[in-house]
């Protein structure tokens, strides 16, 4: 059945959550027939880069819109989801994907393909590393469906090979839709008593990585891996926030001038926008929480 609001879109993802269903969220995109109007009302285009814009979320999925003027080009990244489906709702793509060099960890492209409204790209976390590009005469717009919120992503610069850690920010949220945040899906997210290992949260395949472990009403603990010698690249955080060393030792410095050393124990406590920015001197774990 063909989808002709985003009412009835967040319906059908609502129960491609509940089901579980493989080829579920790819059929629902598929079956979109919105209006143009209906989503141009939620737009927001930036002049200096692409406007994102989130349109829904709960815990089990998160629905963007990015807003491209003409030219405008993304940067290099991978997702912090499990999966990822992206379709133009119009306006041409170009979407380019890397992989690491084995030889010296450079970022190398792979490929490059042309995307319209009528195409579907999916991605999958820890595989897929890559940017999209305006290539349309005009603006574009991009339809992003994630099977997990995005916390964060790393960014790599294809010239030097850094890594930079950054967070997900949004630069509209609409709340328009909130209401659907249905008790049918709520009831499948109830809280139950669970062990797990924190050095088996994150993919030990990245020299840096996060991950969310817990995710509160009030904020958010995620479990940091650094690979013995990496750098969490200069970034900053939106809120404060406390940095506590699991395992292993690092150097936490940020731009005040203030240098420490950390070890299983230790912690601090990250000031909001001040630049920062940690060495692993040993494969360390250290807790975010937020």
């Amino acid at each position: 059945m063909k989808i002709k609001t985003i009412e009835n879109l967040i319906i059908a993802l609502n129960k491609c959550a509940i089901d579980k269903t493989e080829s579920c969220y790819l059929n629902a995109i598929k079956n979109i027939e919105i209006p143009r109007k209906t989503w141009e009302r939620h737009f927001k285009f930036k002049e200096d880069q692409f406007g994102i814009v989130c349109l829904f979320e709960n815990k089990r999925y998160q629905l963007l819109l990015s807003c491209w003027e003409k030219g405008q080009k993304g940067t290099i990244h991978d997702i912090d989801s499990q999966e990822v489906w992206i379709h133009p709702i119009y306006g041409e793509f170009i979407e380019e994907r890397y992989r690491i060099s084995t030889k010296n960890k450079d970022v190398e492209q792979v490929s490059s393909i042309l995307l319209n409204s009528q195409s579907y790209s999916y991605m999958q976390k820890s595989k897929t590393i890559y940017r999209y590009i305006n290539s349309y005469e005009n603006r574009s717009v991009c339809l992003h469906l994630y099977s997990e919120p995005v916390v964060e992503r790393r960014e790599y610069d294809k010239n030097t090979g850094q890594v930079t850690l950054v967070e997900q920010h949004f630069d509209k949220e609409v709340h328009e839709y909130d209401h659907l945040n249905n008790s049918a899906l709520q009831k499948t997210e109830k809280i139950t008593s669970k062990s797990s290992n924190i050095q088996k949260s994150n993919p030990l395949t990245k020299e840096v990585s996060a991950v969310a472990l817990f995710k509160g009403k009030e904020g958010v603990t995620k479990s940091i891996h650094l690979s013995k010698g990496s750098e969490l690249s200069k970034h900053q955080s939106k809120t404060p926030a406390l940095l506590m060393c699991i395992i292993g030792e690092v150097i936490f410095q940020n731009e005040k001038g203030i240098k420490d050393t950390l070890k299983p124990g230790d912690y601090l406590t990250i000031e909001p926008y001040v630049e920062h920015w940690i060495n692993s001197l040993t494969d360390s774990t250290l807790l975010l929480i937020k």
